[in-house]
């Protein structure tokens, strides 16, 4: 939680410094600077930032944040479905499904996993947007949208969990290969291909950076990064459709048995759900061919998602024998993860079999499963947020955890610390040290902007500044004497300014950027601008 508070306050303080986008976060590792704005999305974090910025308190930014987060889970996983089903009472129990599973409740309010949490909320429209894509009359006229349901769905991911969209993409990949025979037709190969390429322009600010200091910076998460086996992660299946669990417990290794492991469910609603549409698909009526057709492919994908969450999928085998993918199994720490995205697909599968509950045996069974369904999920969803209002302690977030002089541990594991031989920084000293006759007669730091005024002798010198020297960073004297070529890397990862014989001047120092990465911005600005001109005149003209 500490991790996802400092994020917000970080882009709140580089935001009133004017950083923008926020790029390098300032508060993490005593003022520092962490490149988490790189390496994390965090658009959707700007959000309770801004409230900060206006007077909002962290508990009021953050509470604001996590409704938003729920009312937009529900709203995007009924709009999904109502496109899907046509039928508003199945939208509502499948939104009610998703928006209540155990494990998207634990990754808010057990695991404060924020950043997963928020890529949930877009996992219905990938579910909604490659089905438009694989299932629309090509020959109709809103089909040359169908990209935008995905664009909008795959961007929300991208911009709010990294390993979601490895998992997420991994999914898509699965389903286009499993369905071949409609994704190789040429009309919605090409719109798979139109929805990549879009989605990769409106993000490609994001992506631009991201990329480039995956390349050329050593940080600790791809210098350390080797293959693991993770399979020991799994779950056992009553795991996976638990009803009620002890909230209070973490472990990480199925060798440790049930007994000690939070809960990784996606509840018995959705299990029962599933169970429903074999039901119906194992209904000799012969009626309603299509919806059955959709329903079962639909079911394929949850059962494979599903099993991929357990101890029973091969991922050890899989990783040692095929080592082009060992690493990126490897980089999901944990296989558990996969429930979010088995959720999801589950909750539509369970509105398959409702639609074909409803069409086969009529209103009265129809409306009684549905009961049951939500009841179950409430049940579950009730027992979670009980147990964490009532048998949890509270934390105090007020304003001052967040200035402590002490924040090293609030990173993480540290994934985007610059490397030095021990892949550690100097956090404890908050001055600029000078060397080789220079001295400091003015020092001031505002997040990452830092003004000072230095004097040196007969001979080269040079300062360190308290900030991990991240590429990117500028400097310039207001006599133009110093320039960005003075910055270099300086001992444990720091920012070093050389200083030449016989100056006296103010130095200015802050977080640039580059060139290609303002270009990248304007792509992304102007496919956005594009985006919403084209729907927006489909709609007028429709």
């Amino acid at each position: 939680l500490r991790f996802h508070l400092l994020r917000i306050e970080g882009i709140r303080d580089a935001l009133l410094a004017g950083q923008f986008p926020v790029r390098i976060s300032p508060n993490f590792y005593n003022g520092y600077g962490y490149a988490t704005s790189i390496f994390y999305g965090e658009l959707f974090l700007y959000f309770p930032a801004i409230l900060r910025v206006i007077g909002f308190s962290m508990a009021e930014s953050w509470c604001a944040f996590l409704i938003a987060m729920n009312i937009a889970t529900a709203v995007i996983c009924y709009y999904c479905a109502k496109k899907i089903f046509f039928d508003d009472l199945i939208a509502v129990v499948v939104s009610l499904l998703y928006t209540l599973c155990p494990y998207r409740l634990v990754d808010i309010y057990t695991r404060a996993a924020i950043g997963e949490a928020t890529a949930i909320t877009f996992l219905p429209l990938l579910v909604y947007g490659l089905y438009r894509i694989l299932t629309q009359d090509t020959s109709e006229k809103s089909y040359k949208h169908a990209y935008l349901p995905m664009v909008v769905g795959l961007t929300g991911v991208i911009q709010s969990h990294t390993l979601t969209v490895e998992m997420a993409g991994g999914a898509i990949l699965l389903a286009c290969v499993l369905f071949c025979f409609k994704t190789l037709q040429k009309k919605r190969f090409l719109m798979l291909v139109q929805t990549v390429v879009i989605t990769l322009l409106v993000n490609v600010w994001f992506i631009v950076p991201f990329i480039d200091f995956a390349l050329t910076q050593d940080v600790r998460v791809f210098a350390t990064l080797s293959v693991k086996l993770i399979q020991h992660t799994g779950l056992y299946f009553p795991q996976v459709f638990a009803l009620f669990f002890d909230y209070a417990q973490l472990s990480f290794s199925a060798d440790s048995g049930v007994a000690s492991e939070m809960t990784y469910s996606m509840g018995p609603a959705l299990g029962l759900g599933m169970l429903l549409l074999v039901a119906m698909l194992w209904n000799n009526n012969n009626e309603h061919k299509d919806w059955k057709k959709r329903g079962f492919c639909f079911l394929v994908i949850a059962i494979i998602l599903t099993t991929m969450t357990t101890i029973y999928f091969p991922w050890d085998r899989i990783s040692t024998s095929i080592p082009m993918v060992a690493k990126l199994i490897s980089s999901i720490q944990f296989v558990w993860r996969f429930v979010g995205l088995a959720a999801c697909v589950a909750a539509f599968v369970a509105g398959f079999g409702l639609l074909l509950l409803h069409k086969s045996e009529g209103k009265s069974a129809y409306y009684t499963v549905a009961a049951v369904l939500s009841v179950l999920a409430l049940v579950s969803a009730m027992d979670i947020t009980t147990d964490t209002l009532f048998h949890k302690a509270p934390m105090d977030i007020s304003e001052y955890t967040f200035k402590e002089s002490n924040n090293t541990g609030d990173a993480s594991a540290g994934e985007y610390v610059l490397c030095d031989e021990r892949y550690e920084i100097v956090t404890t000293i908050f001055e600029p040290r000078c060397y080789e006759g220079v001295e400091c007669s003015y020092y001031e730091k505002d997040a990452t902007n830092i003004t000072i005024t230095v004097t040196s002798g007969n001979s080269d010198g040079y300062v360190l500044l308290p900030l991990q020297n991240y590429k990117g960073y500028g400097v310039d004297s207001e006599d133009g004497v110093i320039k960005d070529e003075n910055l270099v890397m300086g001992p444990e990862a720091v920012v070093r300014i050389n200083i030449p014989a016989n100056y006296s001047g103010t130095l200015h120092v802050k977080y640039k950027g580059f060139w290609y990465w303002r270009v990248a911005e304007m792509i992304s600005l102007i496919t956005i601008g594009w985006l919403i001109w084209e729907n927006t005149k489909a709609k007028i003209l429709k």
